[in-house]
């Protein structure tokens, strides 16, 4: 069966494959469709930023992006930091040190 290049970009089917075992550190395998050139891209990256194998640099990549603070947390934080603002309950400092 012939996929379009359009269908495998808007599928990236996910396969979970696993074992049954209750052994919490077993490895799973997660199988990813993508188109050629993305796959190509993804290997060349992972091989240029000196990673071993690609499923490294995925989880390089996954823990990096549990860091990451979403637009909706921003938003948030920038309200309550205006509201702190308007009711006064800010510092006045001339450098970080002063924080400190």
């Amino acid at each position: 069966m012939k996929v379009s290049v359009f269908s495998q970009v808007l599928t990236y089917v996910i396969h979970l494959y696993y074992n049954r075992s209750n052994d919490k550190n077993m490895r799973q395998i997660l199988s990813l469709s993508l188109p050629q050139e993305k796959s190509k891209e993804i290997k060349v990256l992972s091989k240029k930023r000196g990673f071993t194998s690609v499923s490294s640099y995925i989880k390089h990549l996954i823990d990096l992006d549990k860091d990451l603070i979403s637009e909706k947390e921003l938003l948030k934080s920038i309200r309550e930091a205006r509201e702190d603002y308007r009711k006064g309950r800010t510092v006045v400092v001339n450098s970080m040190r002063d924080l400190l």
